[in-house]
């Protein structure tokens, strides 16, 4: 009798400690792309193929500036390919006129297929594109989204 129940204790306690180690990975998991510039750019993208706009805002350092019917008029974005700019001119422009440490700030040119739903509400057409994004570190080391233009 008491070694049956020492055998369900233990089965219990390595159960315990499966559920907490799972719940450890999954949590990791869920937050690390925000420490990689270029996972913040892929989840950027996947997030607007969901349109999941609560959570394509949490990419990006000024949400505020991200309009919801932005995303709700695509069809589908795919990205091609994304490549570091090495381009020290472009990086001192930014890092001058933002006061930024050189270390918090990545740029990347993406390549992207795009696909409106309403292609005349679009100030481009569906197709492939390229475009630049800027991402610095906010106060907690997150990258962010802080600009994208041509």
């Amino acid at each position: 009798m008491f070694n049956m129940k020492n055998k369900k204790l233990r089965a219990i306690f390595f159960l315990i400690i499966i559920l907490v180690i799972s719940g450890i990975v999954y949590y990791k998991n869920k937050i690390e792309w925000q420490y990689n510039p270029i996972k913040v750019i892929q989840k950027s993208f996947k997030f607007k193929n969901k349109h999941d706009y609560e959570a394509y805002k949490k990419c990006y350092k000024y949400p505020e500036s991200i309009q919801e019917d932005s995303i709700d008029n695509i069809e589908s974005v795919n990205i091609i390919n994304i490549d570091k700019v090495n381009d020290a001119n472009l990086y001192k422009s930014f890092i001058d006129s933002n006061n930024i440490d050189e270390e918090e700030i990545e740029i990347y040119k993406v390549k992207y297929d795009i696909k409106f739903n309403d292609e005349s509400k679009s100030s481009i057409g569906n197709g492939e594109d390229e475009i630049d994004y800027i991402l610095a570190k906010d106060q907690s080391s997150k990258w962010k989204i802080y600009s994208w233009g041509r």
